[in-house]
């Protein structure tokens, strides 16, 4: 099988085909045949030696995959040869094959592409985890900032889901997307003082701006009591606020209880996820989909295939 990786730091050309044996899985473990993996901004930070990469070369990225078992650890029980699944890894989901441990791993209807599976564990498990923080309440109001993103897009379709009122903010050239998505207001930075607009009207906030930078939009949003998370950090004058909170503060997320949520979130409200381009699983695709990664491209997730694969979104 092939793995696609890189024996020195660089730029994307630097990912070569990295011939290696099909590993055989553990007992608490099964073997999948990955038919997509997603890219992650995490990537680029192993690609370019950043501070804190601890791996030996060669490195294979990729911590998002989506296949199908071809095998079985004595210790598995509940899944079959031939399910289509979901894994969430620390790295190496650039392979042909892998193997990963059972609570790492969910099932997927056999009616979602694998390239919808393979944009959805990061992004999935962050939205789960920020939503089990908030308790959220049918009927009450929330604020999503970010909501275009990709974890703001499935807090919002979880809300909508749940019942909720929601505000969303965005960019002013998402507004019809944050609509059809379910938000019942909106905000646009770009265009107005969406803490001012919206003061005092949200019971939870959830900021899923980059590096959480919201100029305090959120705080002012939230009402009295009120709920606000974060995916990345909270502002300096509310750190020691008991309602505010950040992704990951409660540990490491329930990976299985997250993919069953997910899958009942897709199967009974559609749930979308944004692909922005599929390329081949190659060590071409992959170093052009890398590249495109470095780009800063437009929202949405870059995956690579190993099928010829239409890109595939649910309707809206």
């Amino acid at each position: 099988m092939l793995k696609f990786g890189f024996n020195a730091f660089g730029a994307p050309d630097v990912f070569e085909a990295i011939q290696a044996d099909i590993p055989e899985p553990k007992p608490d473990q099964v073997q999948i045949k990955v038919m997509a993996f997603g890219l992650n901004p995490y990537d680029l930070q192993l690609l370019h030696g950043e501070p804190g990469v601890n791996a030996k070369f060669p490195i294979v990225p990729g911590t998002e995959v989506a296949g199908v078992i071809t095998k079985l650890g004595s210790d598995v029980t509940d899944l079959r040869v031939g399910d289509h699944v979901l894994n969430y890894r620390p790295r190496g989901g650039y392979s042909e094959y892998v193997t990963a441990t059972r609570k790492k791993v969910g099932r997927l209807d056999s009616d979602t592409p694998f390239t919808i599976g393979a944009a959805l564990p990061q992004i999935g498990i962050a939205a789960y985890s920020a939503v089990k923080l908030f308790n959220l309440k049918p009927g009450r109001t929330i604020a999503i900032e970010g909501a275009s993103g990709g974890v703001g897009s499935i807090v919002l379709q979880i809300a909508k889901f749940q019942g909720l009122k929601i505000i969303a903010t965005s960019h002013s050239r998402n507004h019809d997307l944050l609509m059809k998505l379910g938000a019942d207001y909106t905000g646009h930075y770009d265009l107005e003082n969406v803490g001012a607009a919206y003061a005092n009207q949200a019971d939870y906030v959830f900021n899923g701006t980059t590096g959480g930078n919201d100029d305090g939009a959120g705080a002012w949003m939230l009402r009295d009591g009120g709920t606000y998370v974060s995916l990345n950090k909270l502002p300096e004058s509310v750190k020691d606020n008991p309602n505010f909170h950040v992704v990951g503060e409660a540990g490491a997320p329930d990976v299985q209880q997250a993919f069953a949520f997910l899958q009942t979130l897709r199967m009974q409200a559609d749930l979308w996820v944004n692909i922005d381009k599929v390329f081949p699983m190659s060590v071409t695709g992959v170093q052009q989909a890398v590249a495109e990664l470095a780009t800063h491209h437009k929202a949405g997730k870059i995956i690579c295939s190993r099928e010829e694969t239409k890109l595939v979104r649910p309707s809206l």
